[in-house]
């Protein structure tokens, strides 16, 4: 008690890392800090200088009727007002700097049913951002990781190699948003992408990225770079938002609902707490079905990684379901069956317009170990970047879609 004055001194405290620090059981650590921090800059002007024992309710509304012009939606306005209420539920305990939390149930502005909306990308428009060299590596990877993952962008940006467990092929994200530990197989693909950062970062794959809260930003201004011109994603009207990084998401949970994968399978990648958030995408998913769209090409695919400018060996192609993949024509997405198909031998050549069936732990095993030679040219060029050691660091196909 005493230490926190004002509202911008334990705001400053709360964003810095050290209320974090100094109550560790009340407070945790944010992985937003420096968005947040932005946000509160904004309001400091108006009430910053407030002390904390005279602060009210109409400060809190004076606050929210000085946000900037650009905050026009209901969810945003929302995460100022949640910003303000937790400075001062924090205020209250475990600072102790004021008696009662003055602010009435009810404060936070509503958020109008239909006014979230989920915009994605099409798979096309996926690959030519992951191809397009003008935008920088890591920024790719990020945005290609979130597609085909699900995780939200905090969780991927602060993603450790600790966390990339590559010798079960599974990811870590460590405690989620709603409270559980996420962890999952990662998709085909996804590890052998995240492989090419290794010898550039030392802590995380994206430790270089700032957390600055921008990455709406910069993943518009990356599709522009890579030649994307569909409107809906740069501009927002009635009905319809602008793209943001965060609705990488919605191209996730589109397509795993696209290709029949079950509730409990998207939840554990993407941290949803109910069903009832996973079928708010039901009518992308069927409108994703009726184009024919198919699936995105596996990450180290779309990122050319040890494939030289043609793109993908012959015979590579997208992951679909388990047990099924994806040849690519002119007559669109297709599914060629491979149970018992000579190629799933090692030694043995795929043959054009066919693909590998996703295989088991054990089968990826049996690659590893086998002489380079004897294995198949699939696996040769996407394992081609790196020491003997990094050819050995890729997940093992789990049969899992890439998303």
């Amino acid at each position: 008690p005493g230490r926190w004055q004002t509202f911008e001194d334990l705001g400053v405290s709360w964003t810095s890392g050290e209320l974090h620090r100094l109550f560790p059981d009340h407070v945790r650590a944010k992985k937003t800090s420096e968005r947040d921090a932005g946000r509160l800059a904004a309001l400091y002007p108006f009430v910053g200088r407030v002390r904390l024992k005279d602060f009210t309710l109409e400060h809190a509304l004076l606050a929210m009727r000085s946000l900037p012009e650009t905050t026009k939606r209901p969810m945003s306005r929302r995460h100022y007002a949640q910003l303000i209420a937790k400075i001062l539920r924090y205020a209250e305990f475990p600072c102790q700097a004021i008696e009662r939390y003055p602010l009435p149930k009810g404060f936070l502005p509503k958020v109008p049913k239909g006014d979230v909306m989920f915009p994605h990308l099409y798979p096309s428009e996926d690959l030519a951002l992951l191809r397009c060299e003008k935008v920088p590596l890591a920024v790719r990877v990020l945005f290609g990781l979130i597609n085909r993952e699900g995780m939200r962008v905090e969780e991927a940006r602060n993603l450790s190699w600790a966390g990339v467990d590559t010798a079960h092929g599974v990811l870590n994200v460590g405690i989620r948003k709603n409270g559980k530990a996420g962890s999952w197989p990662a998709s085909d693909g996804t590890l052998e992408g995240l492989a090419v950062l290794r010898e550039q970062t030392s802590t995380g794959p994206f430790e270089s990225l700032p957390d600055d809260g921008r990455y709406a930003d910069r993943l518009r201004d990356a599709l522009r770079e890579a030649g994307v011109t569909r409107e809906a994603l740069f501009a927002s009207g009635s009905g319809r938002r602008m793209l943001r990084a965060h609705d990488l998401r919605a191209t996730f949970v589109t397509l795993a609902l696209a290709t029949g994968r079950p509730e409990g399978w998207i939840m554990r990648r993407t941290g949803h707490s109910s069903s009832k958030q996973i079928h708010e995408y039901d009518h992308a998913a069927d409108s994703w079905s009726e184009m024919g769209l198919g699936p995105l090409e596996r990450l180290d695919v779309a990122l050319r990684l040890g494939l030289g400018p043609a793109g993908a060996p012959e015979g590579s192609g997208p992951v679909g379901r388990e047990g099924e993949t994806k040849s690519e024509t002119n007559d669109g997405p297709g599914t060629a069956e491979t149970e018992g198909d000579s190629s799933m031998i090692p030694g043995s050549s795929p043959s054009r317009g066919r693909t590998e069936k996703a295989l088991r732990p054990g089968d990826f095993k049996a690659r590893v170990e086998a002489p380079e030679a004897t294995q198949p040219l699939e696996y040769r060029a996407l394992t081609s970047v790196g020491d003997d050691e990094k050819r050995r660091a890729v997940s093992p196909s789990i049969g899992g879609v890439s998303q």
